[in-house]
């Protein structure tokens, strides 16, 4: 399946399905796209059969299809990195980094601007793995599976521990 008729609306509900956020979260963001739970479906499937390998597709369908909110694109050879800002997370470039030949998808993370810090602290989708080691210590990555991470970790402003769970390196739920 080609990338035809898919475009950042499409993209943004794979990302808000796969990433699992919050229920408030997950509702404004569909609010925001005019779109609902089915929709998201509808994309994830159409995204999973443009881009993956297996199913005929090519992880460089991305590539095509987020070409209006592309912010960086690769200069060199080796591996291809591109940076796409999207409207539903202003604050944040999602880095995609593809192999030499743009087939297949070798890392993805939201990383924040540089020099771009949100003042109001750690909470879901305002803090990414890069920002860490900024507000934690003795950092213990507990598991990866796909696009997700947990880690326990001390917060170093109130002396407790947290369980942070991170969906394409944006945080996605944090426990104390």
């Amino acid at each position: 399946m080609s990338s035809d008729g898919l475009g950042i609306v499409d993209f943004q509900l794979y990302l808000l399905k796969t990433m699992d956020p919050p229920e408030a979260l997950l509702t404004a963001a569909l609010a925001e796209l005019g779109c609902s739970i089915d929709d998201m479906e509808v994309s994830l499937e159409n995204i999973q059969s443009a881009t993956q390998l297996w199913r005929g597709g090519s992880a460089g369908e991305i590539v095509t299809m987020l070409s209006d909110v592309c912010v960086s694109a690769p200069t060199g050879a080796g591996h291809q990195t591109y940076a796409y800002n999207f409207p539903l997370w202003p604050e944040f470039d999602v880095v995609l980094t593809f192999d030499p030949l743009v087939r297949v998808l070798s890392n993805a993370q939201f990383v924040r601007f540089t020099g771009h810090y949100s003042e109001s602290g750690v909470r879901a989708w305002n803090f990414t793995e890069r920002d860490l080691v900024e507000n934690f210590d003795q950092i213990t990555r507990t598991e990866v599976w796909g696009s997700y991470a947990t880690y326990n970790a001390r917060d170093t402003d109130r002396d407790q521990w947290c369980r942070l769970r991170f969906g394409w390196g944006l945080l996605q739920d944090i426990r104390l």
